[in-house]
């Protein structure tokens, strides 16, 4: 081997060498870039599970929001059901106070005045059969009309009393309609709020979906260069292998022209008779053996 083909073999190496070191830069550089696309895909996937987090409360907010609305509709209801009743008894005692007006317009005490006067009268005073009689029936006259005008009076009080529960219930209905109006209102905005958070959701999830598939391609390019890298590391391995053949083949020639200098030396001594070194010894000897263990 020549020295061309170890300078060829040197200059392959410095090539293939910062050719690895490029490579190396290029990893590092990309795997800087996915620690960066990490961190923002972890930032994205913790502020979706604080959104989550707000989406179970406002799920929470609905359900006793519906609730409270099922419980106002269902005392809605039976108050209306209890108002249905009081109007159809307030028509009833209409209908039974259109018979009583007139006995509205009689007074109570002067029908007692009489009824006591005329009782007074059959104690007092003698008469005969007959009369007294008439007395007693007009007596009895007077207390249907007592009782008649009493019915009236309790039927006019009992109007009055309809009416004005019938006045409160329409005010409470009036108020849990309001209430109720409200409540919708609320559960309309939160869900409305709701569907906002679960739209940013989605928004964050695809911004996640994209970093991922951003981060596996750039993992992609890594596998790439690491494969380049191992193929690089093989080749200079056998390029370091080479030159040190060749250095080794170099090395022995030298000393194979020293030890055949050494021995030339040794023999042109014997012919003439001087006294040999001990390398000129082993140089001709060294070789004598050799040529022996040949045969």
């Amino acid at each position: 081997m020549s020295e061309v083909d170890e300078q060829t073999i040197l200059s392959k190496i410095d090539e293939i060498r910062q050719l690895l070191k490029d490579l190396i830069g290029q990893k590092l550089e990309l795997i800087d870039k996915i620690k960066i696309l990490k961190n923002k895909r972890r930032e994205l996937i913790d502020r979706i599970k604080m959104l989550r987090e707000e989406v179970r409360k406002i799920n929470n907010i609905i359900n006793n929001l519906k609730t409270q609305r099922d419980e106002l509709a269902k005392h809605r209801k039976d108050l209306g059901n209890k108002l249905k009743e009081l109007i159809t008894k307030l028509n009833e005692k209409k209908r039974v106070m259109q018979n009583l007006q007139p006995h509205l317009r009689i007074s109570i005490s002067s029908i007692k005045r009489k009824i006591d006067k005329l009782e007074w009268k059959i104690i007092t005073t003698p008469m005969d059969i007959e009369k007294e009689n008439e007395i007693i029936k007009e007596i009895a006259r007077l207390e249907r009309m007592l009782n008649s005008v009493q019915a009236a009076r309790q039927v006019k009080q009992e109007l009055i009393e309809f009416r004005a529960e019938i006045a409160r219930l329409r005010v409470e209905i009036s108020d849990i309609i309001k209430e109720l109006k409200e409540i919708r209102n609320r559960i309309r905005d939160t869900v409305t709020c709701k569907h906002s958070l679960k739209d940013e959701m989605n928004r964050l999830s695809n911004e996640i979906d994209k970093l991922s598939e951003e981060i596996k391609k750039l993992q992609e390019k890594i596998d790439e260069i690491n494969k380049e890298i191992d193929i690089k590391k093989i080749e200079l391995r056998d390029l370091y292998t080479k030159l040190s053949e060749i250095r080794s083949m170099r090395r022995r020639a030298k000393e194979e022209a020293i030890l055949k200098e050494i021995k030339k030396r040794a023999e042109n001594k014997l012919r003439i008779g001087e006294r040999l070194t001990l390398e000129e010894l082993k140089a001709l000897y060294g070789v004598l053996e050799d040529e022996e263990e040949q045969k």
